[in-house]
């Protein structure tokens, strides 16, 4: 009996064998191929319908268009949301809109007022000084609320003695920058109380 036991183990050995010798001279035995089940395919999740004054806009597009504009708890919220879309109201949709239009105009006009400083800055340099007021004049036209134009002003028109526009300059600084207590005291120099 007991050889009945060694025999049977030498013949599993020996099937062992041979399946491992036969793996490493042809590779694994390629097991029949059984179809698989089709999966069916999970119905899409509907989106919820929006009322009439909501609109769906995609993640992206409010990230990257109105991040400008964008309040920084609102852009946090959806950096940190898993959705692809975020529905807002159309009216906070409008007034994104608006808002980068107001920043753009406002760069826009910056932009300009630094091109004409430097303008009337060169115009300066170059002993032009009724183009340097001319182009610091303009400037103030513009409205963008820069000292510059106006600093240079005052100081053009004190060289050249015109009291007459530096006063005129002065009142314009004090409307434009009302916390600035250095334009108040010039105009008082300027024009002492009686």
């Amino acid at each position: 009996m007991a050889r009945g036991k060694s025999c049977r183990k030498n013949i599993i050995l020996k099937n062992d064998a041979m399946g491992l010798l036969t793996t490493i001279l042809f590779g694994k035995p390629k097991k029949k191929s059984v179809p698989k089940k089709q999966a069916t395919p999970r119905p899409k999740k509907q989106p919820k319908p929006l009322s009439e004054d909501e609109v769906r806009i995609s993640k992206d597009v409010l990230l990257n268009k109105y991040r400008s504009v964008t309040h920084s708890d609102t852009f946090m919220d959806l950096l940190l949301s898993d959705s692809k879309m975020v529905v807002m109201k159309k009216s906070d949709l409008e007034k994104l809109e608006m808002d980068l239009k107001e920043q753009k105009k406002h760069k826009k006009t910056m932009l300009m007022t630094a091109e004409i400083n430097n303008k009337g800055i060169a115009l300066e340099k170059d002993g032009k000084i009724d183009g340097a007021i001319q182009a610091y004049e303009e400037n103030i036209k513009i409205g963008y609320p820069a000292r510059h134009s106006y600093d240079r002003l005052l100081i053009l028109y004190r060289k050249n003695k015109d009291t007459v526009n530096e006063k005129r300059i002065i009142e314009l600084a004090i409307e434009k920058f009302p916390k600035e207590d250095k334009y108040k005291e010039r105009l008082s120099k300027i024009s002492p109380k009686k």
